[in-house]
């Protein structure tokens, strides 16, 4: 299997062996490491820029550090980030995002607004990411190949848990670099995915090896019921350990939607050199490669998952 990303870790966290964390460890810690690229400008967070903007830093700085990745920003807001990013003065390293775009029809206008905001903040300012919704029928091969040919390090078309969508997985992995992103997450009850389609969708980017990412309703480890409608929010660690041993020892979908399901901790395990779920476990090596494949989530929130892996006994 080829694998073209760096772990979904960017340059500010590529020392993530210096975060030390008593309790977590190697094989939890790598999996996690900047596993969160930070929206906090979506809900339910919803803060503004400027309140966005300094939850990224204390969190990049502080207790979060370990699962801080890049800031999450739309491609018409860009202007108004760096506005707010210059109030807080230059950082040891450049601010690394993740675009959101507007069309894959508007690709070109995109871009020159990302190459003109990374031409006015030279050196301190890096877009390693651009992501765009897309439907099904709109992936074709004109434009991929203009994403393609960006010079951008990770690009994700954002597609509905459908069957074409599925399909249309084909084309992206021909493509060699870009990769899939799913919703996970909304506003109301349809917004979240069945273990099914999760599943399969993981299962297909595996498969293809397409690089892979999640976004929204991935707050807490564990799968749990939604607090105030009738749907149940995926866990990060069940998706995440789901898709490890998915990657590492070939689980079928029926046998990764097991995992997607769990709504208690106790199947889960996290040993000094091994982590797994159930009779399934694989070591250090599995999970830097599968981290090679999964980029990253986006989450409106860093505390919360600090705060339940803590409860968990495992921060």
């Amino acid at each position: 299997m080829r694998r073209l990303r760096g772990g979904g870790v960017g340059p500010q966290r590529e020392n993530f062996e210096g975060f030390i964390i008593p309790d977590m460890t190697l094989p939890l810690r790598t999996l996690l490491a900047g596993i969160f690229d930070y929206a906090g400008l979506f809900p339910p967070a919803a803060l503004s820029m400027e309140e966005a903007v300094r939850e990224y830093l204390e969190q990049s700085n502080g207790e979060g550090q370990l699962l801080v990745n890049r800031f999450v920003c739309p491609v018409d807001r860009l202007g108004e980030f760096w506005t707010h990013a210059e109030e807080f003065g230059s950082q040891d390293a450049p601010w690394t995002l993740t675009v959101l775009g507007t069309s894959l029809t508007d690709f070109e206008a995109d871009l020159a607004q990302i190459e003109s905001f990374e031409e006015v903040g030279t050196g301190r300012v890096y877009v390693e990411g651009y992501e765009v919704k897309a439907n099904p029928t709109d992936v074709k091969p004109a434009a991929l190949r203009a994403l393609c040919d960006a010079p951008i390090d990770e690009i994700y078309l954002e597609l509905p848990w459908t069957e074409d969508a599925l399909e249309c997985l084909d084309a992206v992995a021909n493509t060699g670099t870009i990769g899939a992103k799913g919703r996970t997450g909304g506003a109301d009850a349809g917004a979240y995915p069945s273990p099914s389609a999760v599943a399969a969708f993981m299962r297909e980017c595996i498969d293809l090896d397409v690089p892979m990412k999640l976004t929204a309703g991935l707050h807490h480890p564990i799968r749990r019921k939604h607090p105030t409608f009738d749907a149940h929010e995926h866990g990060f660690l069940n998706v995440l350990i789901a898709g490890l041993l998915a990657d590492s020892t070939d689980l079928n979908r029926t046998e990764m939607e097991k995992i997607l399901s769990a709504q208690g901790p106790g199947q889960f395990h996290f040993e000094d050199l091994a982590i797994g779920f159930g009779d399934w476990q694989v070591g250090q090596e599995a999970v830097e490669s599968f981290r090679g494949i999964f980029s990253s989530i986006g989450s409106c929130s860093i505390q919360e998952p600090v705060d339940d892996l803590r409860k968990l006994g495992l921060w």
